[in-house]
């Protein structure tokens, strides 16, 4: 047995062996035999390189985008990471293989599959090999482009006198930094949309402007999706808060424009902008905001700080609108000009009118023509409109008008289709075609695709004609003046196609109404009681709609119905529909249950969308008619039957792209083949689905993918009628199929060796306007010689990149046919030699090109070049000198062997002046080149707006930017000067210039030579340099050229290790605009201005006071170790304008502003003034001792903000006047402290002007005992302060009181604190008291606002007699203080009780305070008379609200929560009298049971409750065993949401006669045994508006509704069936009710209309029936005594049942049994 084992093990192995014999070594071979445990060894080695270098990566990833500066991880690192993953798990399934090897064959090892595990081993190890080897990045990520608008110039309008003026007042405004909000108004169509849109594509420094069209009803949600798709921003969470914080935390690290176009009603800063998640600007990040609106209220209620009007087009403007669209030019007659004059006054120089109008007349060729239209638009200023404006009555009838002038009726109607959708929707061009097709708007046309054409051709005619707008490829627009006349013109009789697009208007009747569109977002519903019997179409969405409603619609042809996403508002089952005989288009978004749809027999056209389909296929097959099947994005519970397809034998379209039926996909395809008249196919399928054996039919549109199994978002092959993408492996022959008409072609990620040539010599792609090719390894070429069949005129856009098998291009006759190319970018083709080919070999010439003429690209712009090691010149020699007419940018980098542009002619050197003459028409935008070293500009005189040079040398490119205004030099070579001598122009007409890595460059300007410029960077405005490690001084020379940066605005410096003096004197004096510098890493920097003259004194200029900077408003410093002081004191005076200092880690640093050595011995004292200084930020400075030298002091009146850390010798800043509201920061804010004070916070800053501060913010101070001590507070330094908040503090008290400042004997003392408003203490770990020391010097009587979170040690908050001057306290909000034992110190000697009053109190709030057992340890003598709200969270030691008293006055509340409480909790009332409503709205009391805790039941309710009056109505809450005891329902008459849980001795939620309707809607009871009913049966009709009914784990509920001794009937005989409706009852859900025998009483017909979930479970004695009908989906129930459960007959384990299916319960068959209602 075991020799024939072997025998057979070895034959295997034999077999194996001969197979791969012939192609691979022998070695290798024996290696997978033999040597199989060290390959295991070496996997599992490869395998930890592989996870370190992972682990490594991700830590990066991470790292990165903590940086808002890298966002975007660069593509290659994921797909790495993406690949790592596979090979690592690929590693995991061959361990497994080979454990399940070692069991199975543990003594006899298979060797034939030992041989096949090794090999596949051995592959691995070789990938992770190369994974590894690649995992060196020179970068994960870069810096987020954020895609946000695509701004264009408005082409078809001209820009008017006030249009312009508006554009100039929002670019200024955009540049003040204290502006974050303008307003742009005027009337609909002036153009106020195409205003800002170039706004947003003209203003710099910010990032990419997002728009948001808001509309009259804005929706929040949509708003955040645009904004949040505008920066890049994926959201995690789902719910609008949510988002919201999301979208705040991303704005506020930004610059970011927000332009809210179309705003209408006003909205409130506070409340919208936090909803939607948009943080205006603050310290210099956030968002400014511009809105546009036509009501000038709008900008003045929204507090826009500029509002700008534009105004409509004066008369020349207008006429020269209106010649441009209507084409009138001199050729025309003076009587048609004469006409047109006069029709141009009818439009009121109103754009949109003029636009539409002149585009219409624009065939007009007669006077007659002319004159009838004018005569006609004179004619309907006698016309009636309602509700509009009248400046806006002519630009209706100018538009109404143009579309009279259309020439097909059917054109109008596809106009007025486009009307049925919402203001500012992107219309879906094939919704049109279907609505048409359905419709029979073009009659009966034998296919869609015939209708499809004629809509797309109406389209086309309506954007020439300005009455439609293009959106997107495929998504057209109305302008929303547009918009309105269309609507107007429809809701006129005789448009023929009456429309009702609202809600208002459908109460007035739909007779003839034959189109009804509630498209808009808001939950509504649909008239039930009026029959629209004309009505053909009907678009609704988030529309309740009966079911009935169906039934007379007898004429309806197209529908559309969309069901909330979330809620099945408009739901409705398709029974309805089966009443409509002429239903020829449906379309449903997010239903689920497609019972009866196999009825709809007329259909010829179903979309669908949404998710969790489930039946649809068994309906599908019956609909015969059916053309058009859309299941775009659709996923189904169950798998998808491919046969179903086959029976729609009509079908002509099918649209499956984004379902999930990829698992039946295949077997789909081999049906479709059989549909003979199927001409447009979409589809995506999977690559592991995608065999040989797929055929595709012949279609005429299609739009197929294949995606990668493991990368399910990126598709490997995509192809569109006009698109064709394919990554990774290129199908057998796939290129020759390329169709004629193709525009697009993709082509990335192939190392097929047999792909060396990518389109065929007999191929013609004349349409082709896009080609990229991308990571194709063994691309040697494009086109095939000869190419004189290859045509590419049409191609715009050419990008190649890692191609490193290249060698060339195209041919020449291939680059003469390139008339149209825009764009040529090649990159990363190390072996590309040449661009064109000049000789072509055999090939012969076509007679239409002739090779002997010039080389143009007419129309090229952009040309990028890079990583092409082996290319020597970019264009052959034909290249003409005109050859780049339009070229904007140029871009050339890392191209060591380039030397030229243009090849020269064999015989002549390379600099010959005949190759100068190549010219540009136009300069350059941009002009860059880097590691180029061969390379000159000598093949061309560039002029340049933008010149970037990196790693050349200067000097050889001089020519190309000694007019450029922006220029970037990096790395330098052999360049010391900038500006070497006079020869140049001095770069005056540079504005920005940025400077790196320049090692050898020592200066801007030399003028030590004697032979420098006279002018030099007169107008340069922006100044950078980094990393400059040989840069010594901008000017080297003690007097600097005329004008030497006299216009500088900003000035960045960072890395300049020699630099010692920046400004000089007499530069110093120049810098009048200067308005930001940055300093950093500057080690031998001594002086920033230097104001010392050459003979010691210190210079003046006559036109400027002494050193004057008056723009300056940024200075930031850091990391300059020399640098003494930052400003001299002779500048203090000048420097109105500075708003921000900053200084970091300059270790030698004694002053802010100080004197230059050579002053020290001259006495100088003053006061200087920093009127703008608002931020004053100073860290890591060992050696500051002050802000000012010791005589000086400061004022600064708009200081907001000091922060100091790390600054220890700091004694004093002499600051003695700052804003009124200021903010301190530092992790030793002991820095602000005296000498002579070291235990206290606050030192002189105040000391002049103590009457000053009202706001003070304290954060991270770590260096003292109390804020203010006793000598503070005996200046009163805080006395008018009202806002006082202190965080991640070590103080351990706030207020620290002299015992001597209360005379005991004459009972005096000052009244300290009386102003203030708001007390926030946060994170104050070792706080033990807010005031120490005798309290009555304390009154808090303006307080209104106390909140204390995190103060771990603070054991209560004040004394009473502090209490007693709590009278404005409104809130009071206590979070995580865990030793927090009560709200008030223990009860004070002289102290009355009686006194204790809190009248203003509205909300009491505390969470997370173990230790508290009384909210308030003594009564209020009058109750809590204004609270509102009362929250206690967690608080396990909690005995009651008020110590002594279990009765609570609390007249106000209107919330009340109580959420795990022990069980113990003190048991307390609240009492209400009756004949007045209470305003509680929401309860919710959730206690929790501690371990070995016994509580008995109160039986107060029963004594104490008795002996008070019966004029009162009482909420007992804690261990009662009733909660509300009623005397009419005054308590819960306005109680809207309740919430029980855990109330162990809880019988009757309510007890007491019911006399009106009360307001609940929502009520939830969990975990409370000892209930046996819900509700009285008599309460039920009181209770109209409940909503939502949630019931659980009650073991000892039997009944819902139970009998009382009201609804209890003693009558003999057979008794009627009795109705109880509950009309607003939407949700139902049961569970866990063991004894639950009934919902409703026996002999009750319950009636659910607005029911959407019913779920019950685990409720086992259920006897209840639920039935629905299918027509108006009302739930109905009932319950039958005679239905008894026994263990053969139990009820159902679950019974489920949602609106959005239906047909889950049995259909309700109504009886022929008269019905009684419930009295």
């Amino acid at each position: 047995m075991p020799e024939s084992f072997f025998i057979d093990a070895a034959t295997n192995a034999v077999g194996t062996l001969m197979v791969d014999y012939l192609v691979k070594p022998i070695e290798r071979r024996v290696r997978y035999l033999f040597g199989f445990h060290k390959i295991v060894q070496e996997l599992h080695e490869q395998q930890n390189n592989l996870n370190r270098e992972q682990t490594r990566i991700q830590e990066d990833i991470k790292e990165a985008k903590l940086n808002i500066q890298t966002q975007v991880i660069e593509k290659y690192v994921e797909d790495w990471l993406t690949d790592a993953t596979n090979a690592l798990n690929n590693v995991q399934n061959l361990e497994a293989r080979i454990e399940e090897n070692k069991r199975c064959f543990r003594w006899c090892p298979n060797w034939s599959w030992r041989y096949q595990l090794s090999k596949s081993m051995d592959e691995e190890i070789l990938a992770i090999i190369k994974l590894v080897n690649n995992s060196k990045f020179e970068r994960i990520g870069h810096r987020a482009e954020l895609p946000g608008l695509e701004f264009f110039t408005s082409k078809g309008l001209v820009a008017s006198k006030s249009s312009t003026t508006a554009f100039n007042k929002i670019m200024k405004a955009l540049k003040d930094a204290e502006i974050y909000k303008i307003g742009v108004w005027g009337m609909g169509g002036v153009g106020k949309t195409t205003l800002v849109k170039e706004v947003g594509n003209k203003v710099k420094g910010f990032g990419q402007p997002v728009m948001v069209v808001v509309s009259k009803i804005p929706d929040i949600g949509e708003i955040q999706n645009k904004i949040a798709d505008g920066i890049h921003l994926k959201f995690e969470k789902t719910t609008k808060d949510e988002r919201a914080k999301e979208l705040w935390c991303r704005l506020k690290e930004g610059k970011f424009i927000i332009i809210l176009d179309d705003l209408w009603n006003e909205w409130n800063d506070d409340e919208d902008f936090r909803k939607i998640g948009i943080p205006l600007v603050e310290n210099g990040k956030g968002c400014k905001i511009i809105l546009t609106t036509r009501r000038w209220t709008v900008c003045k209620s929204m507090e826009c700080q500029v509002t700008i009007q534009i105004d409509v087009l004066d008369d020349d403007e207008a006429w020269a609108l209106f010649k441009m669209n209507a084409n009138l030019d001199e050729n025309v007659s003076r009587n048609i000009i004469e006409e047109a004059e006069k029709i141009v006054k009818e439009c009121n120089g109103l754009p949109v009118a003029i636009v539409t109008l002149g585009r219409s007349l624009k065939g007009t060729k007669t006077q007659k023509g002319w004159e009838l239209a004018r005569k006609k638009l004179e004619s309907s200023r006698l016309m009636e409109i309602g509700n509009i404006e009248e400046e806006e009555k002519n630009a209706y009838m100018c538009i109404k008008m143009s579309y009279e002038y259309l020439k097909k009726e059917v054109t109008k109607r596809c106009f007025l289709l486009c009307a049925l959708y919402p203001e500012d929707h992107s219309i879906d061009v094939e919704d049109l075609v279907r609505y048409a097709w359905a419709l029979e708007l073009y009659g009966k046309l034998d296919s869609v695709e015939e209708v499809r054409i004629q809509v797309l051709e109406a389209i086309d005619y309506l954007k020439d004609s300005c009455l439609l707008l293009k959106d997107t490829q495929w998504y057209i627009k109305l302008h929303d003046l547009v918009r309105d006349v269309a609507l107007w013109i429809a809701s006129e009789e005789e448009s023929g196609f009456m429309i009702k697009s609202r809600l208002e208007l459908l109460n007035e009747s739909f007779e003839p109404c034959r189109a009804i569109s509630l498209l808009n977002i808001e939950e509504k519903k649909l008239p039930g009681r009026l029959i629209p019997s004309n009505l053909e179409i009907l678009l609704l969405k988030n529309c309740d709609v009966q079911g009935t409603c169906f039934q007379w619609m007898k004429e309806l042809k197209a529908l559309s119905l969309t069901a909330g996403k979330h809620c099945p508002v408009g739901m409705i089952s398709l029974y309805a529909l089966t009443s409509l005989p002429k239903l020829r288009a449906l379309r449903l978004e997010n239903f689920e249950d497609f019972s009866f749809l196999r009825n709809l027999r007329t259909l010829e056209v179903l979309s669908l969308r949404g998710l969790g389909f489930e039946g649809l296929s068994n309906e599908l097959w019956r609909l015969e008619n059916l053309k058009i099947l859309d299941l775009t994005d659709c996923t189904f519970r169950s798998r998808f039957p491919p046969n179903v397809i086959q029976r729609l034998s009509k079908l002509e379209e099918l649209y499956l792209k984004g379902s999930n039926i990829c698992e039946t996909i295949v077997d789909i395809l081999v049906q479709i083949n059989f549909l003979s008249r199927l001409t447009a196919l979409s589809l995506r399928l999977s690559l592991d689905h995608f065999t040989g054996d797929v055929v595709f039919p012949k279609l005429e549109r299609y739009d197929i993918s294949v995606v990668d199994p493991y990368k399910l978002k990126c598709d490997l092959f995509s192809i569109t009628e006009k698109s064709w993408k394919i990554k990774g492996p290129i199908l057998l022959n796939v290129v020759s199929l390329l169709p004629e008409n193709l525009e697009s072609f993709e082509v990335s990620d192939n190392i097929d060796k047999f792909l060396e040539c990518l389109i065929d010599k007999s191929l013609r792609l004349s349409n082709l306007k896009l080609l990229y090719l991308h990571n194709l390894s063994n691309l040697s070429c494009i086109g095939e010689l000869p190419t004189q069949h290859v045509r590419l005129k049409g191609l715009v856009d050419l990008r190649i990149t890692n191609c490193p098998s290249l060698k060339s291009l195209f041919p020449l006759s291939l680059a003469q046919s390139l008339v149209l190319l825009e764009i040529l970018e090649i990159s990363n083709c190390p072996r590309l030699k040449q661009i064109v080919t000049e000789m072509e070999g055999d090939e012969k010439i076509s007679s239409s090109i002739n090779s002997h003429n010039s080389l143009c690209f007419p129309n090229l712009r952009e040309l990028y070049i890079g990583n092409c090691c082996g290319l020597v010149y970019i264009f052959p020699t034909l290249m003409a000198p005109q050859g780049l007419p339009l070229l904007e940018t140029l871009a050339i980098h890392r191209c060591p062997q380039l030397k030229q542009v243009v090849r020269p002619k064999e015989g002549r050197v390379e600099n010959d002046v005949v190759l100068q003459q190549l010219q540009f028409s136009k300069p350059l935008m941009q002009f860059s080149v880097s590691a180029c070293p061969l390379l000159t500009d000598s093949f061309v005189h560039l002029d340049v707006e933008k010149a970037c040079f990196k790693e050349v040398r200067l000097s050889t490119f001089k020519e190309s930017f000694s007019s450029a205004k922006h220029l970037e030099v990096h790395y330098a070579i052999e360049d010391h000067n900038l500006v070497p001598d006079a020869k140049g122009d001095g770069l005056n007409g540079l504005t920005s210039l940025q400077l790196r890595d320049c090692k050898d460059l020592e200066c801007l300007v030399d003028i030590t030579t004697g032979n420098g410029p006279i002018f030099v960077f007169t107008n340069l405005k922006r100044l950078s340099l980094e990393d400059m490690f040989g840069f010594e001084t901008l000017c080297k020379g003690h007097h600097p050229p005329q004008g030497f940066l006299q216009s500088l605005k900003v000035v960045n410096i960072k890395g300049c290790r020699k630099l010692e003096i920046l400004f000089s004197p007499s530069v110093t004096q120049g810098l009048v605009f200067l308005e930001e510098l940055t300093i950093e890493f500057c080690r031998e920097l001594r002086t920033l201005f230097s104001v010392m003259a050459n003979d010691g004194g210190i210079r003046s200029d006559s036109c400027f006071p002494p050193f004057c900077l008056p723009k300056l408003k940024t200075l930031y410093i850091r990391l300059c170790s020399k640098l003494e002081y930052v400003l001299p004191i002779t500048l203090a005076q000048g420097l109105p304008a500075l708003a921000s200092i900053s200084v970091f880690g300059c270790d030698e640093l004694k002053h802010v502003f100080s004197m230059p050595k050579e002053q020290d011995g001259v006495e100088h004292h003053g006061i200087m003034l920093l009127p703008s200084l608002q931020y004053l930020r100073l860290s890591g400075l060992e050696n500051l001792t002050s802000f000012v030298p010791e005589n000086f002091f400061v004022k600064a009146p708009a200081l907001k903000s000091l922060e100091a850390y790390e600054c220890p010798k700091v004694m004093n800043f002499h600051i003695q006047q700052v804003n009124k509201q200021l903010t301190l920061k530092g992790n030793g804010l002991y820095v602000f402290k005296e000498l002579s004070c070291n235990t206290n916070l606050i030192p002189d800053v105040h000391s002049r002007h103590p009457d000053g501060l009202t706001s003070l913010d304290i954060y991270h101070w770590w260096g003292g005992e109390c804020l203010v001590d006793k000598s503070q507070a005996k200046m009163g330094i805080l006395q008018n302060l009202k806002d006082l908040r202190v965080s991640y503090s070590g103080m351990s008290e706030v207020f620290r009181i002299d015992e001597g400042l209360y005379n005991r004997e004459e009972n005096q003392a000052p009244q300290l604190l009386l102003n203030l408003e708001q007390l926030q203490l946060k994170r104050l770990p070792y706080l033990r008291r807010i005031v120490q020391g005798p309290t009555h010097c304390v009154n808090l009587q303006s307080l209104k606002v106390l909140e204390i979170t995190h103060c771990n040690k603070l054991t209560s908050i004040f004394s009473i007699s502090v209490v007693q001057t709590l009278r404005s306290l409104e809130e009071l909000k206590i979070h995580d203080c865990d030793k927090l034992k009560s709200v008030l110190m223990e009860l004070e000697t002289d102290t009355e009780p009686n006194k204790l009053c809190l009248p203003n109190l509205k909300t009491v709030e505390i969470v997370k305070c173990p230790s508290l057992e009384y909210v308030f340890p003594l009564a209020l003598t009058q109750g809590f008379p204004c609270l509102q709200k009362v929250q206690l969270v967690k608080l396990r030691n909690v005995r009651g609200f008020v110590a002594g008293n279990n009765f609570v006055q609390a007249p106000a509340l209107e919330i009340l929560i109580i959420k795990e409480l022990c069980s113990a909790f003190t048991n307390f009332v609240f009492q209400k009298e009756v004949n007045k409503c209470d305003p509680l709205k929401e309860l919710t009391f959730c206690t929790k049971s501690i371990d070995g805790e016994d509580v008995e039941p109160c039986n107060m309710v029963n004594t104490r409750l008795r002996q008070r009056s019966t004029n009162f109505e009482y909420m007992t809450l804690g261990n009662f065993e009733q909660l509300f005891q009623l005397q009419g329902a005054y308590f819960i008459s306005n109680l809207e949401k309740m919430q029980l849980s855990n109330m162990i001795w809880l019988r009757d939620i309510w007890k007491g006669p019911i006399h009106f309707e009360t307001n609940l809607r929502e009520l939830a009871v969990y975990d409370s045994n000892c209930l046996t009913y819900i509700f009285p049966a008599t309460f039920i009709p009181h209770f109209p508006h409940l909503s939502i009914l949630k019931i659980k784990a009650c073991e000892n509920l039997k009944q819902i509704i139970a009998n009382d001794d009201i609804s209890t009937s003693s009558s003999q005989g057979p008794q009627l069936e009795k109705k109880m409706v509950f009309p607003h009852v939407k949700q139902i859900i049961l569970e866990n009710l063991p004894r639950l025998e009934s919902f409703g009483l026996a002999g009750y017909h319950m009636e659910f209309p607005c029911l959407d979930l019913l779920d019950v479970k685990q409720c086992f004695k259920m006897i209840t029936s639920f039935t629905v009908d299918y027509l108006t989906l009302t739930v109905h129930a009932k319950s039958d005594e005679a239905s008894q459960l026994d263990d053969f007959n139990p009820s159902p384990e679950v019974i489920f049942w949602e609106k959005r299916r239906p047909t889950l319960l049995p259909q309700y068959v109504e009886e022929a049994d008269k019905v009684s209602p419930l009295k």
